[in-house]
């Protein structure tokens, strides 16, 4: 569905492919909007503050991809290992593999924050896994600072295949200890062993395969799906 045609968004900006992005990802968070004026009154005061984010993204962003750009909204399998697979969704794939992910913020990021998040060395995973000969990954924010006029910072990672090595590495090392932590939970049926967090939006059906045991040894009724 082209933007131009969708009636809840301005027509004025016309590159479809970067507002089109934005109209599949409030379509899943706004699913009955044609029937809900609760979810219209909600989209349309989201609509009217990412107005001046969309010419932003196009006065800035656009020039950067254009003509470069192999993917758009692309889900992707990260295959930790045999039994462990991360589900993501990607903003921009370049044809070069560059990665590029775009945020909003309230506020400026700190100097080198990029160099702290756990997403480069994650994703670098499934470039590599699709670019077997190269030894290095581009990771890229371009981020859009959402202040009285918003404005753009890119930041730029760059992960060697060796550090992408590394944190896998780590992951599994991780999810060992999460698993020995469980068996000793299920042998003990003690909660402090595991202590499980209802509040979390990972304590659901969908998020964890093991939602059944916290049911059957907390007495949790986990409703979330």
């Amino acid at each position: 569905e082209s933007v131009i045609n969708n009636k809840y968004l301005y027509p004025k900006y016309k590159d479809e492919r970067i507002l089109d992005m934005a109209v599949e990802r409030y379509k899943q968070d706004y699913p009955d909007i044609e029937n809900n004026e609760e979810q219209k009154k909600e989209h349309d005061k989201e609509i009217d503050n990412i107005i001046p984010l969309s010419k932003v993204s196009l006065e800035k962003i656009w020039p950067l991809v254009e003509g470069k750009i192999g993917s758009l909204q692309k889900k992707i399998k990260i295959y930790i290992n045999e039994e462990l697979v991360f589900i993501g969704y990607t903003d921009i794939i370049l044809k070069d593999g560059t990665i590029i992910d775009l945020k909003t913020s309230k506020k400026k990021w700190a100097f080198e924050k990029e160099k702290l998040e756990k997403q480069p060395l994650l994703y670098s995973k499934y470039f590599f896994d699709n670019h077997p000969d190269k030894f290095k990954c581009k990771f890229k924010f371009y981020i859009i600072v959402k202040t009285q006029k918003p404005y753009f910072m890119p930041r730029e990672v760059v992960i060697t295949q060796r550090q992408c090595e590394n944190f896998i590495k780590t992951l599994s090392y991780k999810r060992e200890r999460i698993l020995n932590h469980i068996k000793f939970f299920e042998k003990e049926k003690d909660p402090m062993v595991f202590p499980g967090n209802q509040d979390s939006f990972l304590c659901s059906k969908e998020m964890c395969s093991l939602w059944k045991r916290c049911e059957k040894n907390l007495d949790w009724k986990i409703v979330k799906d």
